[in-house]
């Protein structure tokens, strides 16, 4: 029974009876106990997955079948072993055919399910040969939504491949499908090829993240032509033009993305873009607008955009000591403090406010109160 369950254990799986869940476990343990590198550890492995292979089968047949040893194993191995990169190739064409036919079609390459249901087709040996090719086939068809993404990370570890070099577009925070899938969700024939804008979408992005402002101005002003709701590429090409330092430009831009789509991290980037145009008046709008909408959220995200509260504070105090020529102590100095000591949570800008009334209404009263018992004291003496 330990043998069993030691089986079971080196595979990296529950016990089960599901021999393709069993061959995709051999595949990805192949990964790390390679014949060539680890032959100790590739006995062991085939070991464990002929054992594991016969158990589901007498789980499924109910018949006594005998047990395959380490010894009997070993021709295999040797014959697999001297076949493998061979075969690995041969089906490497076939893998690519299956991966290209999915990725044409847009529709299913943004399901997940279709991906599962590819890799579930796959043989053992092409298990095995699947997972250099599709690493080299997505660093070239990159554009899809987190879940298929999600999946394949599951599948292939692509966060932990150093052959993989589209790693960005892996991270949740910059799934660039998904809400392009939500926003022609009641639309799917918007008078243009949906996959070439996801293309350039994503390309955009990409170009934004790792600073390529030429690439990304020119895809952001492509996507742009071709649909204008979308606020995401308004947003790309306005980073692009501030960083090239065109900042009425970008303010327009900005502008247009802040129609679409009204958020805390666009009022930020217009007040600060219009601080660098001395534009003082309309920094002030931005900043009112920013506060409103950094009040409106409740309060666990009011506290991940703190350090923006705290970052415009100062710009807008910025504002009207140019405007004004003023200087005074600042509630934006005073939160940040609060924030070294760990009270921030209690204290924003306008929390703060309340809290110095309510002590200066404190003081007031215990002075008065003061002062009344002094008198009240003075006329009994």
């Amino acid at each position: 029974m330990a043998e069993k369950l030691k089986c079971w254990k080196f595979l990296g799986i529950k016990k089960t009876d599901d021999i393709r869940e069993i061959k995709r476990a051999y595949a990805r343990k192949l990964r790390d106990h390679s014949p060539e590198d680890d032959p100790e550890g590739f006995m062991k492995l085939r070991e464990c997955y002929e054992r594991a292979l016969w158990l589901a089968s007498a789980s499924k047949h109910r018949s006594v079948m005998p047990v395959p040893s380490a010894e009997s194993a070993l021709p295999v191995e040797i014959n697999e072993t001297e076949t493998f990169t061979h075969t690995e190739i041969s089906h490497a064409g076939q893998i690519i055919e299956k991966l290209e036919e999915l990725y044409s079609n847009f529709e299913r390459r943004m399901d997940p399910r279709e991906w599962k249901r590819l890799f579930n087709s796959f043989s053992i040996v092409e298990l095995q040969a699947v997972e250099k090719t599709t690493v080299q086939f997505l660093n070239e068809h990159y554009i899809l939504p987190f879940d298929v993404w999600e999946y394949l990370d599951s599948e292939l570890g692509l966060s932990k491949n150093d052959f993989f070099y589209r790693s960005i577009l892996t991270v949740k925070h910059n799934d660039v499908c998904t809400p392009l899938l939500e926003m022609f969700k009641d639309n799917p024939d918007p008078g243009f090829d949906l996959s070439f804008y996801a293309s350039l979408r994503v390309n955009a992005y990409v170009a934004y993240q790792i600073e390529n402002w030429n690439v990304a101005e020119m895809l952001a002003r492509q996507a742009i032509e071709l649909y204008k709701e979308d606020y995401l590429t308004y947003i790309i090409l306005g980073a692009a033009l501030r960083a090239t330092d065109r900042e009425r430009e970008a303010v327009t831009a900005y502008d247009q993305a802040l129609e679409l789509h009204p958020n805390i991290g666009l009022c930020q980037r217009l007040l600060r873009t219009y601080m660098e145009l001395d534009d003082y008046e309309n920094a002030l709008v931005m900043f009112l607008m920013f506060r409103k909408l950094f009040y409106k959220q409740d309060k666990n995200a009011r506290l991940l955009s703190r350090n923006s509260i705290i970052e415009c504070e100062e710009i807008f105090l910025e504002f009207r000591a140019k405007k004004r020529k003023i200087t005074k102590i600042r509630y934006s100095w005073n939160t940040t403090m609060l924030g070294e000591i760990k009270h921030f949570r209690r204290f924003t800008p306008r929390g703060y406010k309340r809290f110095l009334y309510s002590c200066i209404l404190f003081l007031i009263g215990l002075f008065g109160g003061l002062f009344l018992l002094a008198l009240i004291n003075g006329q009994l003496i």
